[in-house]
């Protein structure tokens, strides 16, 4: 009996390593479904428009997903395959573009159109500014020259005939409506 408990004991010790190396064989298949689903997202499917490999239902890209799927399994990092795949169909394959080249350019202009239009709004911002200033003498001149018409129609010199003074006077009417003006200026 004691011998047959040994013989228990020691096949169970024997066997204890297969099913960790089938645990781990299975867990390197989930990883490399995983490495596989994530590459697949990163590639442009070449039938589809604007859909990735891992979304697209062509069989292009199914074959694609069983390519990468194979060269991970192969011991390829993710990016020895992103790198055949971009030898095969070029840069236009990943759908974010290396930042390099004529690619640069994806990546620069939105920031330079965003400092191009803060650089606009800046300046008119400004020029309105500076234009209420403007706006203000305007309307300063502008009174002082009714104050002073209003001051010369007023005091005529006796020499003036009644005819003369209706011609410069401005009338009540006249003087509300250019205050009028002026007010709405402000």
């Amino acid at each position: 009996m004691r011998a047959a408990l040994g013989l228990i004991c020691l096949l169970a010790f024997a066997a204890r390593p297969a099913v960790a190396g089938a645990a781990q064989e299975a867990l390197s298949a989930a990883e490399i479904d995983q490495m596989t689903a994530e590459l697949a997202a990163q590639l442009r499917c070449p039938v589809c428009r604007n859909q990735s490999v891992l979304e697209s239902s062509s069989g292009l890209a199914r074959e694609m997903q069983s390519v990468i799927r194979d060269r991970l399994s192969a011991g390829e990092t993710p990016d020895e395959v992103k790198a055949y795949f971009v030898s095969r169909y070029g840069d236009w394959i990943l759908l974010r573009p290396e930042p390099k080249g004529i690619n640069l350019v994806v990546y620069l202009l939105p920031a330079a159109a965003l400092l191009a239009g803060a650089g606009l709004l800046v300046r008119q911002i400004r020029r309105w500014a500076s234009s209420e200033t403007d706006l203000e003498a305007t309307v300063a001149e502008t009174q002082t020259a009714v104050s002073q018409a209003t001051a010369e129609a007023n005091v005529a010199p006796a020499s003036q005939t009644e005819a003369d003074l209706s011609r410069k006077a401005l009338s009540e009417e006249d003087e509300e409506w250019i205050r009028e003006q002026i007010g709405s200026l402000r």
